[in-house]
């Protein structure tokens, strides 16, 4: 949860580290007039914060990286309760600093929940090393120290359910603060709903103790004609939410058929096209190759056509040998030969590509796949940066930056995934295609490495995605690209004002996503929980 920054002048408590205790204790450093502290294994620094109301509150942190992003853990205590959040500190280049000091110091804002009394603050080294100058609390109150008012969230905001499938509606909220009072249709009828404590792998307490996952049931709905449907959910202190629920009575096959699966963090994307052939896009980790995306193909008779590779990692290209072999396919992926690699995983499965697959295909920005495998209508366009063919590979960001990212596009519809490309990548395109925004506007964007590591805002604004998957689990909330990058900068602007509708769905939160497209370019979409590895009954 981000802290809600507003032009207003607002009442500011800063703590400087030379406040601070220090365990162990520390010696403090000096830059200019700037007093920090290295933040190595082992090292804590605590501050005790007295308040007179229990709410959210935004800490802003001084603070600067080399060598890459960092994630600490903060933990507010008090007497009966202890929430921890792990915290990513994300490194800036200089064009991106909020802090104009030449010392490469940034700023980084996020809202903990604090109690009533004293709280005491606690930043620890968890991962990376950092340097922390000190903290400020901000007020949502010009005058006096107040918590902030934010309002809920709702992920995903659009529904569609069919009659003839009945099955469980299951919405995840971010509460900040304010409790669930009913849900009610159009006619002001409240719905019967069931609300559990959001529950997913690599989630904090801090995180977790603000998050709830409603359900609701589709036969609730049986009645309701078909179309489109507003539902209010109603919150304490005021705030409501409209959830867009399509109904519809019987189920009818799209033409094409794009499936992100939740495969935890990694990727599996499935997509059907208008001639019932089918591409599987990577396959997550071994485990979930073997456990979700294996039995989800065998569920659902799926048989799969092409398979695409986007890049050579541990959690994109699990269970290939044994997919591709059961299907009698050739992978499809990016050019690497002549290219040093680094890790084992890229030169296993670089030794398996020449022994088993010596029919692979390669693919460089500008292949179109669509004419290599005959899709009529559909158009699927490789569009990574150049790359220098001589150079080599020596590190995991190098093979990210490679990986295979591509833009579908169908009657007017656009997709576009983004593989594990990073920010410079982002701005490499927006750079040489800045001019056509138009051919470049996506309906459905899979977000870039997971939202790890960095992304680039304006190239976000650029192509303007309606829905934003994301296949991560609940560390994500812990990566600047995703909270600060995306959350504090992209979504706040989307919120204020954007013309057309945008949805924020995380795998971690929502599960799997099912996005239909039709003849006339229109689309729709239906997210799953996870149920014993298989999403789709």
């Amino acid at each position: 949860m981000d802290a809600d920054r507003t032009k207003k002048v607002k009442k500011t408590i800063p703590f400087e580290v030379s406040q601070a205790k220090l365990i162990p204790d520390s010696r403090l450093e000096k830059d200019h007039d700037r007093v920090y502290i290295k933040l190595m294994p082992k090292t804590e620094v605590q501050w005790q914060l007295k308040l007179k109301k229990t709410g959210y509150y935004a800490i802003r942190f001084y603070y600067r990286t080399i060598g890459g992003d960092q994630v600490q853990k903060v933990t507010a205590k008090t007497d009966h309760r202890t929430l921890v959040y792990d915290v990513g500190f994300p490194m800036v280049g200089d064009d991106e600093r909020t802090d104009s000091d030449q010392g490469g110091w940034q700023e980084y804002e996020q809202a903990f929940r604090l109690e009533t009394g004293v709280n005491t603050l606690v930043v620890s080294a968890d991962w990376g090393n950092m340097d922390l100058w000190k903290i400020v609390m901000v007020s949502s109150s010009k005058e006096v120290m107040e918590p902030l008012n934010l309002p809920p969230i709702l992920s995903p905001r659009y529904e569609t359910i069919y009659k003839d499938k009945v099955r469980d509606i299951t919405i995840h909220v971010q509460l900040n603060g304010h409790q669930l009072l009913t849900i009610m249709d159009e006619s002001e009828t409240p719905i019967p709903y069931s609300i559990f404590p959001f529950k997913t792998e690599e989630l904090e307490s801090g995180y977790a103790e603000n998050r709830r996952t409603v359900r609701l049931s589709t036969s609730k709905f049986a009645n309701y004609p078909e179309g489109n449907h507003q539902i209010r959910f109603l919150f304490s202190e005021g705030h409501s939410i409209v959830y867009h629920l399509k109904v519809v009575t019987l189920y009818k096959e799209p033409p094409l058929k794009i499936i992100s699966l939740d495969v935890n963090h990694g990727n599996a994307t499935l997509i059907k096209f208008p001639s019932d052939k089918w591409l599987l896009i990577d396959s997550g980790k071994e485990y979930e190759a073997e456990h979700i995306v294996k039995p989800f193909l065998k569920e659902n008779n799926i048989t799969i056509d092409y398979y695409l590779l986007t890049h050579y990692h541990h959690d994109h290209l699990g269970g290939l040998v044994d997919i591709t072999t059961h299907y009698g396919i050739r992978p499809q992926g990016i050019n690497l030969d002549g290219q040093q690699r680094a890790s084992k995983t890229i030169d296993r499965y670089q030794m398996m590509q020449q022994n088993r697959f010596a029919d692979y295909s390669l693919l460089v920005p500008g292949d179109d796949l669509a004419k290599v495998w005959n899709l009529g209508d559909v158009s699927v366009l490789i569009v990574n940066s150049h790359f220098d063919e001589q150079g080599q590979l020596i590190s995991s960001e190098d093979e990210n930056h490679l990986s295979v990212a591509f833009r579908l596009s169908y009657k007017g519809f656009c997709y576009f995934h983004q593989a594990d490309m990073y920010g410079h990548t982002q701005a490499n395109l927006l750079k040489r295609f800045g001019s056509q925004k138009e051919f470049w506007k996506t309906d459905y964007l899979t977000a870039n490495h997971h939202f790890h590591g960095s992304v680039n805002p304006e190239f976000l604004q650029f192509i303007d995605p309606k829905v934003v998957f994301i296949p991560a689990n609940g560390a994500v909330y812990a990566r600047g690209a995703y909270r600060q990058a995306y959350q504090n900068k992209l979504e706040k602007i989307w919120r204020n004002g954007l013309a057309t509708r945008q949805d924020t769905i995380l795998s971690a939160e929502s599960g799997t996503l099912v996005c239909r497209v039709y003849d006339n370019g229109n689309f729709d979409y239906s997210t799953y929980r996870r149920k014993k590895g298989v999403y789709l009954k």
